[in-house]
């Protein structure tokens, strides 16, 4: 493959990767209230990918199938599992690198890192959309928390079996970092290392919480915990219809004050508009059937805690790890370095870094990440 990027984004790769429009249906016309299509969104898709400075391979893998719940006590089926992959560097020897995004993201919130390291990296480089999110497979995910965490774990798997790769790095950001720690705990010879990005779901809940997401005030605490707990983290966005993408646009800049991870990306890429394509992107993401939300709202506990903290299993994981925090506040509660020393196992081999002048949402555009991920060995 070769040229520049206009004439990348044709889907290739083996027979395990499918054509897309095979893959889903397409509404582009018609009356509709939330201004989004599968087509949209893939349309959406390729053009920011089309900022890379690699060429890419982008498809469907078969991770496998699971048992979808009948509607209204109806017949329960099989449906197979599809992941939406993107990968460069395919043919390069080196270990491939494995990127597991945040919730309600997909493949697009790597573009910063992937043009940021793809042409130095000594291995292929992956990044996927997990099931429930982005245009992989979206269904209905068990209720219960640990089968929730437990099928991804086996689709995660199942992905890597089609594809055939042997030992991986994973890189996994917020939500992608629990999963990845998961997929760790459970097939330890297949990870050689773990970098995670500001990772969910590690600490215990507290018995009483003074600080929730921002907020120090009880009431609002309250009042956030209890619409989180019955309503998907992005129904707001839906529910606002053809207002939904400014609207979604407007809160990005206003909460991060000009430094998302969009606006940065520009910044650090040189490409003009390529902040747009990026929040267009995530609109997408969060505007079509909250498949992976609502798998998220079973694990959750209080939003930025879980029903399975990792901290009461790291004694048991031996893979290295390599942690980085935001130096700026984080709305995900982590745990203490010192106390994170004691829980992790004794085999392990544990680095913290903490990355200056970025939060949660904006870390991934950073020098800091590039220089871990292309010193992985």
């Amino acid at each position: 493959m070769s040229g520049n990027n206009q004439n990348y984004n044709t889907i290739v790769g083996p027979n395990n990767i499918e054509e897309i429009r095979a893959h889903s249906s397409r509404r582009r016309f018609g009356l509709r209230w939330i201004p989004t299509s599968a087509q949209e969104f893939e349309d959406s898709e390729i053009k920011l990918l089309n900022c890379l400075n690699v060429p890419y391979e982008i498809g469907f893998v078969n991770a496998g199938q699971v048992l979808q719940p009948g509607f209204c006590c109806g017949v329960a089926k099989l449906i197979n599992v599809k992941i939406r992959t993107l990968v460069v560097n395919k043919t390069r020897p080196g270990t491939p690198l494995l990127l597991l995004h945040g919730l309600g993201l997909g493949i697009g919130c790597f573009v910063p890192v992937i043009r940021a390291v793809g042409q130095q990296f000594r291995g292929p480089i992956y990044a996927l959309d997990l099931p429930g999110f982005g245009l992989s497979t979206r269904f209905n995910f068990p209720t219960d928390p640990k089968e929730t965490e437990e099928t991804y774990i086996k689709l995660l798997e199942g992905w890597r079996h089609t594809l055939n790769l042997q030992r991986v790095f994973i890189g996994g950001h917020s939500f992608g970092g629990f999963l990845a720690t998961s997929y760790a705990l459970k097939y330890q010879d297949r990870v050689q290392e773990l970098v995670l990005f500001d990772p969910w779901g590690f600490p215990e809940k507290p018995e009483k919480v003074s600080y929730f997401a921002g907020f120090q005030n009880p009431f609002v605490i309250h009042f956030i915990t209890l619409v989180t707990e019955r309503v998907n983290v992005n129904a707001h966005f839906r529910l606002l219809g053809p207002w939904g993408p400014k609207s979604f646009a407007s809160a990005i800049e206003t909460t991060w004050s000009g430094c998302s991870a969009s606006k940065l990306f520009e910044i650090q890429s040189g490409l003009e508009g390529s902040d747009r394509l990026l929040s267009e992107y995530m609109y997408h993401c969060i505007a079509g059937n909250p498949s992976g939300e609502a798998a998220f709202r079973s694990m959750m506990n209080w939003l930025v805690y879980t029903k399975e903290p990792m901290a009461r299993r790291l004694h048991r994981l031996n893979t290295p790890v390599t942690m980085l925090y935001p130096e700026d506040h984080s709305f995900v509660p982590s745990i203490p370095d010192d106390e994170l020393e004691c829980l992790i196992g004794p085999l392990c081999r544990l680095k913290i870094i903490i990355i200056p002048s970025r939060h949660h949402e904006n870390m991934l555009v950073s020098k800091t990440v590039e220089d871990v991920l292309l010193n992985l060995t």
